[in-house]
């Protein structure tokens, strides 16, 4: 599909920004992370040379890099790229958005990683809070931001906390999909390996 893209509309196509991360997100499935980062600066390029620095279509691509970076261990990098995102998603879309949710989520994990139990619980609030702003407090999106608020709070030895946010994420995923349900039954593990 790139090669084709390219041979009827040319390099500077702007089709090719999704045909350059699809590529990315292939070789790092694949576990070729150099190829993978290729692509991803490939498109990150392309879309700053069509767009300019405060796009949509930029933070996507620093956001594929940083999810790279992180499958990769550079957590730095990852930081640096997830980071990039989020002030051109908050410039764009402004403080309660999804993808600002997004990017908030990722940094934290990143921060998590990186053993910073406090920053990474700042951040996951902050997700959690826009995703209650966006979708309500009833979806699966703010169950998974209060799993998250719960790894923080069993690395904090919180484990009291923990158990609460589980079972919030519980009750959440039980209303939305029913009992017979995956993300549930992954609920439940995590309420009792807290127990």
């Amino acid at each position: 599909a790139l090669e084709i893209r390219k041979a009827h509309f040319g390099d500077n196509y702007p089709g090719l920004i999704q045909c350059y991360n699809n590529l990315g997100i292939v070789f790092r499935l694949q576990k070729k992370y150099p190829r993978s980062l290729e692509m991803h600066k490939k498109a990150l390029k392309l879309a700053i040379g069509l767009y300019g620095e405060v796009h949509a279509e930029v933070a996507d691509c620093y956001n594929c890099l940083g999810a790279t970076y992180t499958y990769d261990g550079n957590v730095d990098e990852a930081l640096e790229s997830h980071a990039m995102a989020l002030q051109i998603r908050k410039k764009l879309f402004g403080k309660v958005h999804p993808d600002v949710a997004q990017s908030c989520n990722n940094i934290g994990i990143l921060y998590q990683q990186r053993k910073e139990y406090d920053k990474a619980y700042t951040y996951f609030q902050k997700s959690v809070s826009i995703k209650q702003k966006c979708y309500g407090n009833e979806h699966p999106e703010v169950a998974s931001g209060y799993s998250n608020l719960a790894s923080i709070y069993i690395q904090k030895a919180r484990y009291t906390e923990a158990l609460e946010h589980h079972k919030m994420a519980l009750e959440i995923r039980k209303n939305y999909y029913g009992e017979d349900h995956v993300e549930v039954a992954k609920s439940y593990n995590n309420v009792g390996v807290v127990l």
